[in-house]
């Protein structure tokens, strides 16, 4: 590995090892750590020009294949929330395993969802 990559990469490094440290320290937050975690990192590669927002637009714009992609990951995530909230109302003693990312309301969801399209 050189010293060049190292030096690029430290504070991805740096806030990868502090989300690891903020998701064994405060559990009941798994959801909020993660958003905060995709968006801190997404903001240092917009500083460093890695990506751009611009080109984000334009790709919008332009109906590209990822973003139909990414609106239906919008369109699922929803689904699967009001799909798992009825059977959670219906069912209100089932198990729901080791679910450690429990979308339960809808703040919950949009920073979940958006994660997920940032990563």
């Amino acid at each position: 590995m050189s010293n060049k990559y190292v030096k690029l990469n430290i504070f991805p490094m740096i806030v990868e090892g502090l989300f690891v440290l903020a998701c064994l320290l405060f559990q009941g937050y798994y959801i909020y750590i993660n958003f905060l975690f995709y968006i801190v990192l997404a903001m240092y590669f917009r500083l460093r020009k890695d990506f751009s927002i611009k080109e984000w637009l334009d790709s919008v714009k332009r109906g590209n294949t990822f973003w139909k992609q990414v609106m239906l990951t919008i369109l699922f995530f929803g689904l699967a929330f009001i799909c798992t909230n009825v059977l959670e109302n219906m069912f209100p003693h089932l198990d729901m395993g080791m679910v450690n990312l429990k979308v339960d309301n809808w703040l919950k969801l949009i920073l979940f969802t958006g994660s997920t399209i940032i990563q």
